[in-house]
């Protein structure tokens, strides 16, 4: 009451405005609104106070893309720019010999090595072999791998490979380990002192190890590293490139300034005031010592707010719900509130922020299962068994392989997996049989001992010791069930063999039928194929049970007009699973032409959306599958 005779008109009812909003980019929002009327009515000295950080940073990009450039007086954290990450695994390829992740991110740089797009071809030729042969990390297989791939070792990856060994490790003082990394930086050829964010980091490491030249303690590698990492992440790095009347700043940073109207975001208990952060002493201790304490931190919050808000027009805006809970406003709002009501009677001014307005982006609409049609002249003209079981499997799944050409890369895994440990045994088993062993059991036994153990010592992955263990097992049944076979009188004749026949479809002209067959055995003029399997017998059997719904074998035996066979090698005994002489190959393997002609005449290509189909799908993220609607 006394302050309200001593001034009768609320000097805050026309220039204060609260604004809870339901969430973030409701509040978000509701700022740039209040922004953006603020410059149209002539105010060009703005604040925004960042007291939520997150917040504040899509109030930036929502004055940004109304062409309103905000000077960000905040910073980010140095840890956190591009710059410092370069860095960060070049340190990480000197510690772990180059692991294949972080030499990739490494070679694309733009901030190493010199100009990106002169080695991008060579870099992604690069890329897809390491991926093919499995490698994951270590300087001399990747070595071998460039010989291999480009007959001599790239100009990039020698630059690397030597800042590599220039970069000693022995235990050293933390100025000599920065001395170090400037050096290999250099031997890199970085280009970071071109870029804003690049050069405060060097000037940092240079002002690091400039007060750091009379400490003698010396760290190990890691040590360093780890130091280095605090260090970076409590360095920030201010972007000066924007000059803008309109200021993105801290509360404190405001302190003294004059604005023509002020924005306070995140005005809720979270963050006014400020979080105490755990130290070395307590509250009490501080004070004893002089230190800065939680109150007078808190004394100072008051005061600045409120030498902020008497210099014009001002919005507290936060958010009313976090994480689904109720989330109040700052103490110190709170306050201002009670304390306008008891002296002038009415509540200060409060901007109702509701959904979102009408410019945000619309929620995506419900996905209709999808069943695209293509042309003739889109579809591929030679289909392979793998092909042809996409296409029953899931239309969908072979639209986006066959007609889309989409493939997943292949996985430079540190762990064989079963598909490699398959592989690995495809390569020994048609070497062994290329070499024409003898029909004796121990002599063949120890040819195939040998060049199991050969080709899985040169696998890089780790757990190649494991499987080989498991094929070790195997290998006396395998011989076995060969010797069985031979005594039957078939004799091998190729392995991994390519096999194709044309075939005329109407709508779409001659197309070819193709496979790679893994064995192939003859007896006077008959046929026999063998398909190599590291799966469950139960599971083979059950295909052979339903030929129409599996064709990879009813395939094959079309193809090369031969009887045909799984042979299961993940565990002994070693016994060939055959397919039913009397299955009708041909009508199953001429469904195909038939399939291909309605989809030349537009038939649609719908993801059927078997679950069992689906769980391995790499087309799943394009059908999107779990979003249709019936």
């Amino acid at each position: 009451a006394a302050l309200a005779r001593r001034i009768p008109d609320s000097p805050l009812q026309a220039r204060l405005t609260l604004a809870p909003a339901p969430h973030l980019e409701a509040e978000a929002r509701a700022v740039a609104t209040w922004v953006a009327g603020q410059l149209n009515g002539g105010r060009r000295e703005l604040a925004l106070i960042a007291l939520d950080r997150e917040t504040a940073r899509r109030v930036r990009a929502l004055l940004e893309r109304m062409d309103v450039l905000v000077a960000d007086e905040t910073g980010w954290t140095l840890s956190t720019t591009a710059a410092a990450a370069v860095i960060d695994r070049w340190l990480e390829c000197v510690a772990s010999d180059f692991p294949h992740v972080e030499l990739l991110d490494l070679l694309k740089s733009p901030f190493v090595l010199g100009e990106p797009a002169a080695r991008q071809d060579q870099v992604l030729a690069f890329e897809l072999a390491l991926r093919r042969h499995g490698i994951s990390q270590g300087m001399a297989d990747i070595r071998r791998l460039a010989h291999s791939e480009f007959g001599a070792l790239p100009a990039w990856l020698a630059a690397l490979f030597d800042a590599r060994q220039g970069f000693e490790q022995r235990r050293a003082p933390l100025a000599a380990w920065l001395a170090r990394l400037a050096d290999s930086l250099v031997r890199l050829g970085t280009t970071l002192a071109a870029d804003a964010a690049g050069a405060s980091v060097l000037d940092t490491l240079d002002a690091l190890r400039r007060d750091l030249a009379d400490d003698t303690e010396k760290y190990g590698f890691n040590e360093w590293r780890r130091w280095l990492n605090l260090a970076l992440e409590s360095a920030s790095f201010i972007d000066a490139s924007v000059a803008s009347p309109l200021v993105l700043t801290s509360l404190p940073a405001a302190r003294g300034r004059l604005f023509d109207a002020v924005a306070v975001i995140g005005a809720d208990a979270r963050h006014l005031p400020a979080r105490v952060t755990p130290g070395l002493f307590s509250q009490a201790t501080r004070a004893q010592l002089g230190l800065s304490t939680a109150a007078a931190d808190a004394e100072a919050a008051t005061a600045d707010l409120m030498q902020l808000l008497i210099q014009g027009p001002a919005l507290i805006s936060w958010q009313a719900w976090n994480n689904d809970e109720p989330n109040p406003a700052s103490p110190l709002v709170l306050r201002l509130q009670a304390l306008h009501h008891a002296a002038w009677g009415i509540d200060l001014p409060m901007q109702t922020v509701g959904a979102p307005p009408a410019q945000a982006s619309p929620l995506p609409a419900a996905c209709v299962q999808p069943a695209p049609t293509v042309t003739a002249a889109q579809l591929p003209r030679r289909y392979s068994p793998t092909a042809y079981q996409t296409l029953l499997d899931c239309p969908y799944r072979f639209f986006a392989r066959s007609v889309l050409g989409i493939r997943e890369l292949d996985e430079a895994d540190e762990a064989l997996d079963k598909s490699d440990y398959g592989n690995a045994l495809h390569r020994i088993l048609n070497a062994f049989h290329d070499s024409n062993p003898p029909l004796e059991r121990d002599a063949a036994l120890a040819q195939l001992n040998a060049r199991s153990a050969a080709e899985f010592a040169a696998l890089p992955a780790y757990t190649a010791a494991a499987w080989a263990s498991q094929w070790d097992s195997i290998q006396p049944a395998y011989i076995d069930a060969w010797l069985a076979h031979a005594s039957a009188g078939w004799r091998y004749e190729s392995g991994e063999t390519d096999f194709s026949v044309p075939h005329s479809v109407e709508g779409l002209g001659e197309i070819t039928l193709h496979g790679r067959v893994d064995r192939v055995d003859t007896r006077d003029d008959a046929r026999y194929v063998i398909d190599y399997k590291t799966s469950a017998a139960q599971a083979l059997k059950k295909k052979l049970k339903a030929p129409d719904e599996a064709v990879q074998l009813p395939f094959y035996a079309w193809l090369c007009e031969a009887a045909a066979a799984y042979l299961p090698i993940n565990e002994a005994p070693v016994a060939a699973l055959e397919l039913d002489g009397e299955t009708d190959v041909a009508a199953i393997i001429l469904r195909l032409p038939q399939l291909l002609e309605a989809i030349a005449r537009r038939t649609a290509l719908p993801a059927h959306g078997v679950d069992s189909v689906c769980k391995y799908c790499e087309a799943r993220g394009l059908c999107r599958k779990g979003m249709w609607h019936a």
